[in-house]
């Protein structure tokens, strides 16, 4: 992002650099609206667990409050990062799809487990802030594959991917990924 001129941050659990900031997501120590945009990508669905607040395994669906807890933290703190007419780019494996394909190669998940979420529960963790997807286009972790088959993942996404373009689509469980937007109220508004 600042190879094209913006001025940007990151924020890094693990890393620190002249700008990335180590510091854990949930209480990022930043003044209020720093940010006119703000971007989280495949993240959410780590917070919480990381910590340790995993649930034990089960064959019945899990609803963990402390994980909840968490990543209602760290939406808080994405809000108030972000400046009046701001906005927030969001990306995370779709709890209803069961694989995971930004993992390594894929991982698989359960429906019935809280770690991953529904488009519904983000929606809900960023109340009052107007919501949209974005459409799929050119996905990362395709290019992932591309030295173990070649273009072939890539080619394949971008015919059939695009039908999760449409907002239905989108958030029903064929999806695998959400690529979601939020709009914080405020300036222009």
């Amino acid at each position: 992002m600042r190879a094209a001129g913006y001025d940007a941050s990151g924020v890094d659990l693990f890393i620190e650099s002249e700008h990335v900031l180590r510091c854990d997501a949930r209480d990022v120590p930043l003044a209020d609206s720093s940010f006119d945009a703000v971007i989280s990508l495949e993240v959410i669905e780590h917070v919480g667990v990381l910590g340790g607040s995993k649930p034990a395994e089960g064959s019945a669906f899990v609803v963990d409050s402390a994980l909840h807890q968490d990543r209602q933290l760290y939406a808080s703190e994405l809000r108030r990062l972000l400046r009046g007419g701001g906005i927030l780019i969001l990306g995370t494996p779709n709890r209803y799809f069961p694989l995971d394909e930004h993992g390594d190669p894929v991982r698989f998940h359960s429906p019935l487990r809280d770690w991953t979420l529904t488009y519904r529960e983000l929606s809900e963790l960023f109340p009052r802030m107007s919501v949209g997807i974005l459409p799929w286009g050119k996905y990362f972790a395709f290019e992932r594959w591309e030295g173990l088959l070649g273009k072939l993942p890539t080619r394949l996404a971008a015919l059939f991917l695009p039908i999760f373009n449409l907002k239905l689509l989108h958030m029903s469980p064929l999806n695998p990924h959400l690529f979601v937007w939020f709009r914080k109220a405020g300036k222009g508004d």
